[in-house]
């Protein structure tokens, strides 16, 4: 199920304009200015899941199954619980 939240939500990351130097690290394989630039974003604001998302992926790449990825997967798994049970209060 995470696997799969990470893969479907992959394209969304290259949406987001915030992310631009970090996507463009990313890009270029540098995963640790990557890492970086993404803890910056999610310090100022941890409730970014394009950030959390991006830091995944980044930490995937380093260290497919490693404890990071996963804390970063089970951060968004949370934002997207919060996401749906504030909208649907809204109906």
């Amino acid at each position: 199920m995470q696997n799969r939240l990470l893969f479907i939500c992959i394209p969304f990351i290259f949406a987001c304009a915030h992310l631009k130097e970090a996507r463009q690290a990313y890009n270029q394989s540098d995963y640790q200015r990557t890492i970086r630039l993404c803890r910056t974003y999610v310090e100022r604001d941890s409730t970014d899941a394009d950030a959390w998302l991006l830091l995944s992926q980044t930490y995937l790449e380093l260290a497919p199954g490693g404890q990071y990825a996963k804390t970063c997967k089970n951060k968004i798994l949370k934002l997207e619980k919060r996401k749906a049970f504030r909208e649907k209060g809204k109906d």
